[in-house]
């Protein structure tokens, strides 16, 4: 997960950098472009692993309960 928060606090730092100038070049833009892209993907990678630890420790929790009975 810490890899995930890197690129997307990378990406935050870039897209503000780009938005101090008064003009963006063409390449300004497919940057712009990429990069919310990839922040798309990032989060998603994100939200599956969440929702893979979450489930992992549901089960861990539920064969916990099942142990003690």
């Amino acid at each position: 997960m810490s890899d995930y928060i890197s690129v997307v606090n990378r990406i935050q730092y870039e897209q503000s950098q780009l938005t101090k100038k008064i003009i963006l070049s063409k390449g300004d833009i497919q940057m712009i472009k990429d990069n919310n892209n990839l922040l798309h993907n990032e989060i998603r990678k994100l939200i599956k692993t969440i929702q893979n630890i979450l489930m992992v420790k549901r089960v861990k929790e539920t064969k916990q309960k099942l142990d003690t009975k």
